[in-house]
């Protein structure tokens, strides 16, 4: 399974203060993380320049199986894309014989940049496959990705309380992913490779946010 495949990457835990603990789950990327103030946040938000992202735009699979027959190519009701230095990904369709645990299911969602999306989705797990279309090589987020340049992707999501935040450089398919516990994402910004994150907790009698700074070097 994706998920399963990706806590194989755990590699360690630290915290910045009794409440807001980071665990790197993959640390390929070089970064800085810095805790700012709400002030500082919205100097950012409000009045700097910061990207759009690019949009998804819709396509079928029996498009992205017409124009890239050697990437989509299924076998055993599977495509497999290849990712890079782990075991590739088995994109299947859904097989009501299997035991319930190993049974997923796909859903192609479209095109951005030079990506096919997908989405995949199992037993107590799912995310997406950004599949490179000029080389076929994709990776995994679990939260939809999202891109200004093309070059870096931002996705987080939430898996029972921890919030997994995910950088990937697009090109050399290398990552960031963090987990941070009892927090949830509300709003994220990026200004070149700076992204700025606004979270509140997931005890909703504590009101204070936390403002995010995080630089991929």
């Amino acid at each position: 399974m994706v998920y399963i495949l990706l806590m194989n990457f755990v590699s360690s835990i630290y915290s910045q203060n009794t409440d807001f603990s980071i665990r790197e789950i993959i640390k390929q990327l070089d970064y800085e993380l810095l805790i700012i103030d709400s002030l500082t946040f919205s100097k950012v938000t409000t009045q700097l320049i910061v990207e759009d992202q690019k949009e998804t735009k819709p396509r079928t699979e029996s498009d992205f199986v017409k124009q890239y027959p050697q990437i989509f190519k299924k076998v055993d009701k599977c495509y497999n894309i290849k990712g890079i230095d782990r075991k590739p990904y088995d994109i299947c369709e859904y097989d009501s014989t299997k035991d319930m645990k190993e049974r997923s299911q796909y859903e192609f969602k479209g095109q951005y940049c030079d990506f096919a999306l997908i989405y995949v989705t199992g037993y107590e797990w799912w995310g997406y496959i950004s599949v490179d279309l000029t080389n076929g090589i994709g990776f995994y987020t679990m939260g939809i990705p999202l891109t200004c340049d093309c070059i870096t992707s931002f996705s987080h999501s939430n898996y029972y309380g921890e919030e997994e935040l995910s950088f990937t450089n697009m090109e050399s398919k290398n990552q960031l992913v963090i987990g941070i516990d009892n927090w949830s994402t509300v709003e994220s910004k990026q200004r070149d490779k700076e992204y700025y994150l606004k979270l509140e907790p997931f005890d909703q009698r504590d009101k204070q946010y936390k403002y995010l700074k995080i630089e991929i070097k």
